[in-house]
């Protein structure tokens, strides 16, 4: 009988590995272009102004942008927490500044350039953020969104031309949005078949691109008809000429705002794409 081998217990000898070439570390432009896609798009227009920025900053100097030194990132950052910026008239705020550092390290990451040392930086990143809170500046802490309460949303609401179709729209785009706690970009890419009818109210289902999940809302009858987001998206899909659930998006387009979404009246539009799908 052969006696068994004994099973090897610890690492394998790196001697016995095959070596890397090349090849291990390509990458396709379609695996490229899936990792592109898995960052919003408002990320990457930031990280593009952020590193234009960056560039900038480094031509002016005579310094390389890429590959940048830890040095060139430190001195960047001091700049950034001392000298006022165009937009606003003071320097950027932490969150802001940090918003840049991973802007450099994935530009170098993407251009398959070692992404620099960043530990000096983010130190005075640190010191930029502790005078800050220090001296009781609102800088220093985390900037929200301030909800909209119902008293401002009726305030809206009261604005709009609701006999017309541009009102319905913008009707339902205020009440169905505060209903779901959606944001625009997420209330702009909902098709008409995300929002079922049930027999309480509706069901929509969101994308939140925030945790890049599908969410699904209840949305109850409101007991005031003219606040009701139930009433409000069958007012519209009426004003549309629309069954019930046929294919096409809500909304043609947005810009930024609620009132800026426009429904999708006469014309067929694309059916958002959904992951996977």
């Amino acid at each position: 009988m052969t006696a068994l081998a004994p099973r090897r217990t610890g690492p394998a000898d790196p001697a016995t590995l095959p070596a890397h070439t090349a090849v291990d570390h390509w990458l396709s432009p379609a695996a490229r272009a899936a990792i592109e896609a898995g960052v919003p798009e408002s990320t990457r227009r930031a990280y593009a102004r952020d590193w234009s920025a960056f560039a900038a900053w480094c031509a002016e100097r005579g310094r390389a942008p890429m590959p940048a030194t830890a040095q060139t990132v430190t001195e960047y950052v001091t700049h950034l927490t001392a000298v006022p910026s165009a937009r606003t008239g003071r320097p950027l705020a932490p969150p802001s500044i940090e918003r840049a550092l991973a802007a450099i390290r994935t530009m170098h990451q993407a251009a398959d350039a070692g992404p620099p040392q960043t530990k000096a930086a983010r130190k005075v990143l640190a010191g930029y953020r502790e005078r800050l809170a220090l001296a009781k500046d609102p800088a220093a802490r985390p900037r929200k969104a301030d909800p909209a309460v119902p008293d401002a949303l009726r305030a809206m609401l009261a604005t709009l031309d609701r006999a017309t179709l541009a009102g319905k729209c913008d009707a339902v785009a205020l009440l169905l949005g505060y209903a779901c706690a959606a944001r625009v970009s997420e209330l702009a890419a909902l098709d008409i078949a995300d929002v079922a009818e049930t027999s309480d109210g509706l069901l929509v289902t969101v994308y939140r691109r925030k945790i890049k999940k599908f969410t699904e809302a209840a949305i109850p009858y409101g007991r005031v008809p003219a606040t009701c987001p139930v009433r409000a998206v069958r007012d519209l899909l009426a004003a549309m000429d629309r069954p019930a659930a046929p294919p096409g998006r809500c909304w043609c387009a947005s810009t930024g705002t609620a009132a800026s979404l426009r429904p999708c009246a006469g014309k067929a539009a694309p059916s958002a794409t959904r992951p996977g799908g």
